[in-house]
């Protein structure tokens, strides 16, 4: 305001009215000016602060399996992929081990964590399983000649195919890699050398898993299943 008309504003810094303010702090300064040249100046400042979190998705966790006397195994994994509403964010790794690194025997968290320029932040994990690979065992004496399990890995339906040399009842099961049994034996009566055995893996959770050729309380039999 003035004591006489004809003053007149202008802005000097900062944005107008309805512009789109940056993250952090602009400051906006209007000079006002009468007719006789004299000057007045007011500042404010308009702050952004960001609260939206980050967002970081990981690989899904990945099975492995371990070859003979090897202390551990090669794993290449896809990276975390990051998002967020303002640019500038930085993905580091928190826990576990780095893509390619020989991954022990076992499992192996993996943590990833992000944060933007404001200092929000997220993460996310996925695990690395070591297994110990299964040599198939075949004794002299067992009546066995060939067991193939197909296709492996599976999805759904696993066929699981035996030949033996005598007529002989037999059992097979399958159980996870802590040992559990999984679903119901089959019995497998001997009315042929030749066998085909459907499993139905589909609402098994991806992983290994072995099954087992049993007859009289003697496994003559072991390998495993991948479920994919």
């Amino acid at each position: 305001t003035d004591n006489c008309s004809g003053a007149t504003t202008l802005q000097i810094t900062g944005l107008p009215s309805g512009a789109e303010y940056p993250l952090g702090t602009t400051t906006n300064t209007f000079e006002v000016k009468d007719v006789s040249g004299n000057t007045a100046t007011s500042i404010f400042t308009v702050t952004v602060v960001d609260t939206e979190l980050p967002t970081i998705i990981c690989p899904g966790n990945i099975i492995q399996k371990k070859e003979g006397k090897l202390h551990g195994v090669p794993v290449i994994y896809a990276l975390p992929a990051g998002n967020d509403n303002c640019n500038g964010f930085i993905i580091t790794q928190t826990e576990g081990l780095p893509s390619g690194s020989i991954f022990p025997l076992g499992v192996t968290t993996n943590t990833f964590k992000i944060a933007d320029a404001a200092g929000n932040t997220a993460s996310c994990s996925f695990t690395v399983n070591v297994v110990q690979a299964i040599t198939p065992k075949n004794s002299d004496a067992n009546p066995v000649l060939s067991v193939v399990a197909y296709p492996n890995p599976a999805s759904d339906l696993v066929t699981i195919t035996i030949k033996t040399d005598v007529l002989k009842n037999m059992t097979l099961k399958l159980y996870d890699i802590f040992g559990m049994l999984v679903g119901s034996p089959i019995e497998i009566r001997g009315t042929s050398t030749e066998n085909a055995i459907q499993i139905n893996v589909s609402n098994l959770r991806r992983g290994v898993y072995i099954y087992t050729l049993s007859a009289e309380n003697k496994v003559l039999f072991t390998d495993k299943i991948v479920k994919k």
